[in-house]
C-alpha cells in the first residue's frame, strides 16, 4: 500500500509539472503572437541562421581579411 501512494504522489508531482509548463507555453506563445516587434526580431534572427552562424561561405582564391593570431603561450618556468 505505501508503494502504491508513493507512485501516486510521483505521479500527481509529474502531471502537475507537465500542467505548468504547459500553461505558461500557452501564455507565452499568446503574448508573442500579439507583439509584432518581437515577430520581426525573431523573423531577422531565423535569416541570419539561415545563413550560417559567420555569414556567406569563404570563397578560395579570393582575398580574405587578415585574422588575428591568439597570442603565443606564455612560460612561467623560465
Amino acid at each position: 500500500m505505501v508503494v502504491l501512494v508513493t507512485i501516486l504522489r510521483w505521479l500527481v508531482a509529474i502531471v502537475g509539472m507537465g500542467a505548468v509548463a504547459y500553461i505558461a507555453w500557452r501564455l507565452v506563445n499568446r503574448q508573442e503572437a500579439k507583439d509584432t516587434e518581437f515577430q520581426k526580431k525573431l523573423d531577422a534572427d531565423d535569416e541570419r541562421a539561415s545563413k550560417g552562424r559567420f555569414g556567406a561561405a569563404a570563397q578560395f582564391g579570393k582575398q580574405s581579411p587578415p585574422q588575428q593570431q591568439p597570442p603565443p603561450p606564455s612560460n612561467p618556468s623560465t
